[in-house]
């Protein structure tokens, strides 16, 4: 639909096997930088998982959905306040792509459609501020790529897919910035995820 909520739906009904290896977290340990004209984003160290956001579309409801979100993981549900969100786009550019027989599972079934001044979609918007949401869903997503959650703060500005993969490789490059660790004691950093978090990983 457009979001991440069917898939963590399928993930939660396979249900949980205990294993016996501690679980490993991708720790950053100084700050990493992208920057792309005015486009940038960094990782820093935090103790915890925490993204902040700020999108920049010029399209009236996106602007007043606010463009500006920063959740920390350990006190804002990822289920509740993120899993939801949807992607977006304009309707006339869905149509021009689909002539071009690219996109063609589009619809406002899975994507928030937009005209040059409105939602179009009938039920409206699942969250006041969905799109930004949907941005961070992103990027929640990208910085899996690095194979164990992160314990870290990750903040950008006019993100996507592009920088956050140029932001992943200049991580992995410095593998002096970072390190793989588990935690065995009751002091594991999994406090630092709420608990509905805890259950997906």
């Amino acid at each position: 639909d457009g979001s991440s909520a069917p898939f963590i739906f399928l993930v939660q009904s396979a249900g949980i096997q205990e294993q016996d290896a501690h679980k490993r977290f991708f720790v950053i340990k100084e700050t990493i930088k992208i920057e792309n004209g005015d486009s940038w984003a960094q990782v820093s160290p935090y103790e915890g998982f925490k993204v902040t956001l700020e999108i920049d579309f010029d399209h009236k409801k996106v602007k007043e959905s606010g463009q500006k979100l920063s959740i920390d993981f350990a006190q804002q549900s990822y289920l509740k306040e993120i899993s939801r969100a949807r992607t977006f786009g304009y309707m006339k550019d869905v149509e021009m792509m689909q002539r071009q027989n690219l996109a063609l599972g589009a619809s406002m079934d899975n994507a928030i459609a937009l005209s040059d001044d409105d939602v179009l979609n009938e039920d409206g918007m699942r969250y006041q501020n969905e799109f930004v949401k949907h941005k961070i869903l992103d990027i929640v997503g990208d910085l899996y790529l690095l194979g164990s959650n992160l314990i870290g703060h990750y903040e950008g500005y006019k993100t996507g897919h592009l920088l956050n993969d140029q932001l992943l490789s200049a991580i992995l490059e410095r593998p002096d910035t970072w390190s793989i660790e588990t935690f065995k004691s009751k002091d594991s950093p999994i406090q630092f995820y709420s608990e509905d978090w805890q259950n997906s990983l």
